[in-house]
């Protein structure tokens, strides 16, 4: 019998969130519940001196045959995993547990042997909204907590294999809604995730996600996270804004050569304090090559300290370029609140600084001059987009990509 589960969308967290803001910034200095898994990312290859992205990631998993031992009696297939829309997914509706795992398998043997040898594999589980829950008191939704990615050299073509499926990476204790995972496939046909916990809440302790697998030695340098706070958590996840699709969608309607794979880093209430405690343990599971920073809003409600807020942001800078990436640093966004007006000036004027004292840096949108112009993208509490906000704010990253990531040779 089907086990009922309660969806809440991110939108019901971000109206959350809204209220726990409006007042002043949360300090959050939790220890980062960091998953253990029992692989290693290798910092990105490309330096930061090299900005464009690299030859086009090679999305290889879209629309494979896709299988599972649980979609909810039909109303989730795994075909929803790998299709062209983040706004459906797969969802196995009981309780996954050590005993009882639930799997999401891709049929991969018709991608061709070379590029499937050494593959990136992520998940994302957009409901959650957070990228780390736990670090701001929210809970997740239908999360992978205790789970394996796995290989099988079975013949494609049917049904997954019952047996011999060999491990390949390991995680226990995630609270993350997204994770990135760099598997060598040598000449194995079959890819799953295989889920033994769920990180969730009441009636909501199943498995859903979207899974997309690249070929590895392309998408590791035409990868990307989206780190900042709620703003970042509404307007960089997967799912659509106001008709508007994901980053990497915008990205391929204009360069059709290019899918990058794209994570939403957003914590509500996080300042750039609280990123500084749990930033080296963030970029240790990032293998990509694309880091870009939207804090500030947060620091403004509270009228942080200009010169600590530069502090921040350049060792924030300084610790992804040492990791081998590329920084990407927006401004504050403009809005009608007493304490932005007051106080993100400041803070914006630092930003500035730190684009002519770390060239490396490319500058992101000016978000402050753009939701100026377009007050009516700002919602009542008069410091977050509202939806149509949100969808304007993640055409203006695409666009700002296209100008100096995926500009013509």
């Amino acid at each position: 019998m089907k086990e009922k589960r309660l969806f809440i969308s991110p939108a019901c967290l971000f109206l959350v969130t809204i209220l726990l803001l409006a007042g002043c910034a949360q300090q959050v200095t939790q220890p980062d519940p960091t998953p253990q898994t029992s692989t290693t990312v290798q910092p990105s290859s490309t330096g930061p001196g090299n900005h464009p992205a690299g030859s086009a990631a090679a999305l290889v998993s879209r629309n494979a045959p896709a299988f599972t031992n649980d979609d909810c009696e039909g109303s989730y297939p795994a075909k929803q995993a790998d299709d062209a829309s983040y706004d459906t997914f797969w969802q196995a509706c009981q309780t996954p547990g050590p005993d009882k795992p639930i799997w999401l398998a891709y049929d991969l043997s018709r991608v061709p042997a070379a590029q499937r040898a050494k593959l990136l594999l992520v998940w994302y589980n957009t409901p959650t909204g957070n990228y780390n829950h736990v670090l701001n008191g929210y809970e997740g939704y239908n999360n992978p907590k205790d789970y394996e990615i796995e290989i099988n050299s079975g013949a494609g073509g049917s049904q997954p294999p019952a047996a011999h499926w060999e491990s390949k990476a390991s995680v226990q204790g995630n609270t993350y809604h997204s994770r990135q995972h760099l598997i060598d496939m040598g000449a194995a046909n079959w890819l799953r995730i295989r889920v033994r916990g769920s990180d969730g809440t009441t009636e909501n302790y199943g498995v859903s996600l979207n899974m997309d697998v690249y070929e590895a030695s392309k998408a590791i340098a035409d990868d990307w996270i989206f780190y900042g706070a709620s703003i970042f958590m509404e307007a960089m996840n997967q799912d659509s804004r106001a008709g508007v699709p994901s980053f990497q969608q915008l990205i391929q309607q204009q360069r059709p050569d290019h899918y990058p794979v794209a994570e939403g880093g957003g914590i509500g209430g996080f300042t750039t304090t609280d990123a500084l405690h749990y930033f080296d343990s963030w970029l240790q599971i990032f293998p990509g090559k694309y880091v870009a920073l939207g804090y500030g809003s947060n620091d403004a409600l509270s009228c942080f300290d200009p010169e600590k807020f530069y502090k921040n942001y350049e060792t924030l800078v300084q610790k992804i370029t040492n990791a081998g990436k590329v920084p990407l640093v927006q401004k504050i966004l403009w809005g009608p609140n007493e304490r932005i007006q007051q106080c993100a000036p400041p803070l914006n004027a630092q930003l500035d600084r730190l684009y002519r004292e770390h060239p490396e840096v490319i500058a992101g949108p000016d978000t402050w001059t753009y939701f100026q112009q377009h007050p009516n993208y700002i919602s009542d509490d008069g410091i977050h987009p509202n939806e149509e906000g949100s969808g304007a704010l993640r055409k203006l990253w695409a666009e700002t990509a296209l100008k100096t990531v995926y500009k013509a040779s």
